[in-house]
């Protein structure tokens, strides 16, 4: 409805209630990316064909996404807890097959290793693992022997305490450019599944993640009442944990419920 066809106060308000909503849409469009909008009622907003033109773009990003996801999940296997696997994916897409030099931080947000790769986005993951990282940046060069001399310079310029090959304790006397950097993107996350359930070797297994006790005692209850559990690991330390005082066990069950055995 149209301010100027309002025949009366009620529709004059209703029209400008529509006419707010509006601006709304198309302040928060504003701030979304285009895949963002094409998921979203907002699309009612766009002619058809702008999308249709972007399909093969989002189409790519897509595939690029979940090839990328099946990699980090790869190479972070069991090591992943606490950390935040669509945000590394969303930091990393744009960075596949790409060339640079990046640098793992520690929870103080101190440099602890300086690395370069020819593909940021696989070696990256498999670093913050390494390291026990929990934020990480980078930035991108696009020639090999740059991105060599660049890791090699940042090395000795800054020192981390886990680069020992490289780290011979001398200051460089040579100053090259300095290259900017992205923002430091964190990827340490404090929301864990306490209790993971998987297949494996055709048997379930469990791990679990606590840091009382009391806590692991009220699991292994819950579990026993649905598996027959089969044997607890040793208690081990998370060595991912912020504050250090978590730990977890590995648990192996009868792939069948017990209620399955009794019937």
């Amino acid at each position: 409805m149209q301010l100027r066809v309002a025949r009366n106060a009620e529709e004059l308000i209703k029209a400008i209630e529509y006419i707010a909503i509006i601006i709304s849409d198309y302040n928060n469009i504003f701030k979304m990316t285009f895949i963002e909008i094409e998921n979203s009622d907002l699309k009612k907003y766009f002619e058809p064909k702008r999308f249709n033109k972007n399909q093969k773009e989002i189409t790519e990003n897509r595939r690029k996404k979940d090839k990328l996801l099946s990699e980090i999940n790869s190479t972070l296997g069991w090591n992943r807890y606490h950390i935040d696997i669509e945000k590394l994916i969303n930091s990393l897409c744009n960075v596949v097959n790409c060339s640079g030099v990046y640098r793992i931080y520690n929870y103080q947000k101190e440099i602890i290793y300086i690395g370069k790769s020819y593909n940021l986005a696989s070696r990256i993951p498999s670093s913050l693992k390494e390291r026990k990282g929990c934020a990480f940046d980078y930035t991108i060069i696009n020639n090999k022997a740059n991105t060599d001399i660049y890791e090699i310079y940042y090395i000795s310029k800054l020192q981390p305490i886990l680069n020992v090959a490289s780290n011979n304790g001398d200051k460089p006397t040579v100053i090259l450019p300095e290259l900017e950097f992205c923002n430091i993107i964190e990827t340490y996350t404090d929301k864990v599944e306490k209790v993971t359930i998987y297949e494996y070797d055709n048997q379930s297994n469990a791990r679990i993640l606590f840091k009382q006790k009391e806590e692991l005692e009220k699991i292994i209850r819950n579990l026993s009442e649905i598996y027959d559990i089969k044997n607890i690991s040793k208690l081990k330390q998370n060595e991912y944990d912020k504050d250090g005082n978590e730990f977890f066990v590995n648990i192996q069950m009868d792939k069948k419920l017990k209620s399955e055995n009794k019937q």
